[in-house]
């Protein structure tokens, strides 16, 4: 989809995901070289094997006032962005994910901008709200960059990294923003 493609509206739940390479992705959206924005949905229950709601892989996706719940995953509990993948988080809640990688958000190798989220009451055994890992950077002297601006993080848990965990040929850039309460 191009950036004219705008998801608005909806309550998805459920979902279990689209067969990708042998696993399950994205339980109720997958992104694929794709650019839209999903605005003002209600994401729910979803499971999948990444991204229990939603999976980016080479996408540039704007998430902008969703809501996401009790969606599970092995990595990324809400949202998996990976593959060279450019997201925008804004204005979204994130209650309640799991994921052994990143109770809400997981992102390897690829770039996030995380805007004024509330992320509260997740779990993950790493990244108890967000998990960021890159094995290799996205060019040489290069590492991946996510900045967050403006969240409260609060209540998250996990055994390392109760709110955030960093690894590999990554970078953190973290300005204003509120993390209090985590345990891990």
């Amino acid at each position: 989809e191009t950036a004219a493609a705008v998801v608005r509206g909806f309550t998805i739940r459920n979902g279990r995901g689209t067969l990708l390479d042998g696993s399950r992705a994205g339980g109720a959206l997958i992104c694929i070289k794709s650019s839209p924005t999903i605005e003002g949905n209600i994401f729910t229950g979803n499971e999948a094997d990444t991204g229990g709601a939603a999976c980016l892989q080479d996408s540039e996706a704007k998430f902008i006032g969703n809501r996401f719940t009790s969606n599970r995953a092995r990595a990324g509990g809400a949202i998996h962005i990976s593959s060279g993948s450019l997201a925008l988080l804004s204005k979204n809640s994130f209650t309640d994910n799991r994921a052994p990688q990143g109770g809400a958000v997981h992102i390897d190798s690829a770039g996030a901008l995380i805007h004024d989220n509330r992320m509260v009451a997740n779990r993950a055994f790493s990244g108890g709200a967000i998990r960021i890992i890159a094995a290799a950077p996205e060019a040489p002297n290069r590492p991946w960059l996510t900045s967050l601006s403006k969240n409260r993080l609060y209540g998250n848990t996990a055994r390392s990294g109760g709110a955030i965990l960093v690894e590999g040929a990554c970078r953190l850039l973290s300005t204003r923003d509120l993390v209090a309460g985590n345990i891990g």
